[in-house]
């Protein structure tokens, strides 16, 4: 079969982009590789169905190890590279170098089975923001299959992982609520995506490139997702603000806090004058002290670094209480549960 020659970066940023329908764990035939087929690039693990234009020829039908050829593709520096099915391998050739990936020249993967997007609408500018956001407030533990979902409403986008919850205000063109999981949708941000569509059983994403991206959306599962209305519109409590360069003391928090796989939250303590930030892990931890105006007791609450970052990119203004601190942005409202989440509490953890 002859060689196709197409532009080495282009061909590996397609294949990133399609690569979160991918996984090792094998629970679908093929569901860790890329399959061609008719001039597009497929990906499918159950959870997540992903496709895109890919530059190879029309008449290719091949299945081939994803691992593997993006490795290879990432390590050429070659402008330039050429594509062609050998007898049992996909070849990939540079300038002095070349590189065989073996492949099935059958496509087993059952991407058929995803229902078929049609009725495309534009999502809002904000929407990925939205979702980049409060995915933070989502949690890994799967016995508490709701908290690590976003809920996708009409109006809004909301998470929560028992003692952290986040709202986003922004219109969906859905029909709906229902469930998300987050690490299938967190892979939405930084793919530009511009519309959406709602079929049976999944949410669809596309961009301007062509790029597909398809989640599982839960509906029956949305009735255990607690409602927030009551909490996010109660009185918010005493206003303070934020310390300046507190996401700074916080990429250095998680240093250490990201050692917890399950449980990355940097602990906050407040004090009247002042506030201490401090991540700690399996190998060390890190605390910074920051000036505050702040009066009341002595309170400590638990965030993960990432959403503490962000929320202070857009809103510095916080409140709090007795039982939470909340920060209001211009379009969202983050709170956090005064005290120890469970999975810090389960270890036996304190100041």
């Amino acid at each position: 079969m002859s060689s196709v020659k197409i532009n080495r970066e282009e061909f590996l940023q397609i294949l990133e982009a399609v690569a979160p329908g991918t996984t090792k764990r094998g629970i679908i035939e093929q569901s860790d590789k890329f399959a061609f087929d008719n001039g597009r690039v497929h990906t499918f693990n159950g959870e997540i169905y992903c496709k895109a234009k890919s530059k190879l020829p029309k008449d290719w039908k091949v299945s081939v190890n994803s691992v593997g050829l993006l490795a290879i593709l990432r390590k050429l520096t070659d402008a330039q590279i050429s594509v062609s099915i050998g007898e049992s391998e996909l070849l990939i050739e540079g300038k002095n170098r070349q590189a065989g990936i073996q492949l099935d020249s059958v496509v087993t993967l059952p991407y058929d089975t995803v229902d078929t997007p049609k009725d495309w609408k534009p999502l809002h500018e904000n929407f990925i923001e939205a979702v980049s956001i409060v995915k933070e407030c989502a949690g890994k533990d799967e016995s508490r299959f709701v908290t690590t979902c976003l809920r996708l409403h009409p109006k809004y986008i909301e998470a929560c992982d028992q003692f952290q919850a986040c709202r986003y205000t922004v219109k969906s063109p859905i029909s709906r609520p229902f469930l998300v999981r987050k690490e299938s949708i967190k892979h939405i941000v930084g793919l530009d995506m511009t519309e959406i569509c709602e079929t049976d059983s999944w949410v669809h994403f596309r961009n301007p490139a062509g790029i597909h991206l398809s989640c599982n959306r839960m509906i029956a599962e949305e009735k255990g997702f607690k409602n927030f209305d009551e909490m996010f519109s109660e009185e918010p409590g005493n206003r303070t603000f934020l310390p300046k360069a507190i996401a700074t003391a916080a990429e250095a928090g998680e240093v250490f806090s990201s050692e917890n796989a399950e449980a990355n939250y940097l602990q906050i303590t407040l004090k009247p004058g002042m506030m201490q930030i401090k991540g700690q892990g399996l190998s060390g931890w890190y605390r910074e002290v920051k000036k505050v105006k702040y009066s009341g007791q002595k309170l400590q609450f638990y965030i993960g670094p990432k959403i503490l970052i962000e929320i202070t990119k857009r809103s510095s203004e916080c409140f709090v209480k007795a039982t939470k601190m909340r920060v209001n942005g211009t379009n969202f409202i983050y709170i956090a549960t005064i005290g120890q989440p469970a999975a810090k509490a389960d270890k036996g953890e304190s100041e």
